[in-house]
C-alpha cells in the first residue's frame, strides 16, 4: 500500500492537505486534513497593552480580518465589564456584513466555482465568464467600500476599537455607497442564477452552533 500526501492545496481560505492510501489502482481510503499554521499570534500579545489586541489579531486572516478584531473587542469588554451601545453593535454589524460581501463573494465565486463548472485556473475562468467575474468583483467591491468606511481601511481595520470606534463614520460616505445597493443586490442575484443554473455537488454538514443564534435576527 503506498500513501500519497499533497500538502497545502490551493483555493481554500487557510490550508487544507489530502492523504490518500493507494492499492494497486484504486484508493483505500482518503481524508482531507485542515492544517494551521504557526502564527504565534498569542505570543506576540503578551507585554503588550489591552488596546492593541484589535490590531494584532485581524492579522490572523487577510480575507476575513474583522471576525477576529470585533471578536478580540468584544472580548476585551467581556472582560472589563465595557457596555457599547446599540448604534455601536448596528456599526459593527454593517462591517461584519462588509466582510461577508467581500469574503463570500471571493470565496464562492473565485475559489469554489471554477472547479465545479471544470476549470483549475481562474485566469481561464476569467477569459470564459468575464461578464459573470465582473458582477462577483463589483459585489465584492461593495463590501470592500463599506470596510473602509467603517473599519477604517479595506483590510485590517484600524478604527473599530474596544467601547466602540475611533472615528464615527463619515454619513455622507454611507449614504453614497448605499445608494449602490439596490444595483449591488440585483448583480448578487445574477451571480446566483447564473451558479444555480450549473450542477452543484450535494454536500450537507449537521452541526451545533453554540455560540450563533439568535430568535430574532441571522445570528452575527
Amino acid at each position: 500500500m503506498k500513501t500519497i500526501k499533497i500538502n497545502h492545496i490551493a483555493k481554500t481560505e487557510g490550508h487544507f492537505s489530502f492523504v490518500g492510501a493507494l492499492v494497486g489502482r484504486d484508493f483505500a481510503s482518503a481524508r482531507l486534513e485542515t492544517e494551521e499554521g504557526a502564527r504565534l499570534i498569542e505570543g506576540i500579545l503578551l507585554g503588550r497593552k489591552y488596546h492593541e489586541a484589535p490590531v494584532v489579531t485581524s492579522r490572523i486572516c487577510g480575507i476575513c480580518p474583522i471576525v477576529h478584531n470585533l471578536t478580540s473587542c468584544k472580548s476585551l469588554e467581556m472582560a472589563l465589564n465595557i457596555k457599547v451601545n446599540n448604534e455601536i453593535k448596528l456599526l459593527r454589524k454593517m462591517l461584519i456584513n462588509a466582510q461577508w460581501i467581500h469574503s463570500h463573494s471571493l470565496h464562492a465565486f473565485f475559489l469554489s466555482f471554477p472547479d465545479i463548472v471544470g476549470i483549475s485556473n481562474n485566469f481561464d475562468f476569467l477569459k470564459k465568464y468575464p461578464t459573470q467575474s465582473k458582477l462577483a468583483l463589483d459585489v465584492r467591491d461593495f463590501g470592500v467600500q463599506l470596510s473602509k468606511i467603517i473599519g477604517g481601511r479595506t483590510v485590517h481595520p484600524i478604527n473599530s476599537v474596544v467601547g466602540g470606534f475611533n472615528v464615527v463614520p463619515d454619513k455622507n460616505e454611507l449614504f453614497n455607497l448605499m445608494e449602490k445597493s439596490e444595483e449591488i443586490i440585483a448583480k448578487a442575484e445574477k451571480m446566483f442564477n447564473f451558479v444555480i443554473q450549473n450542477k452543484l455537488p450535494k454536500f450537507e454538514n449537521p452541526a451545533n452552533y453554540t455560540t450563533l443564534k439568535s430568535k430574532d435576527e441571522y445570528a452575527v
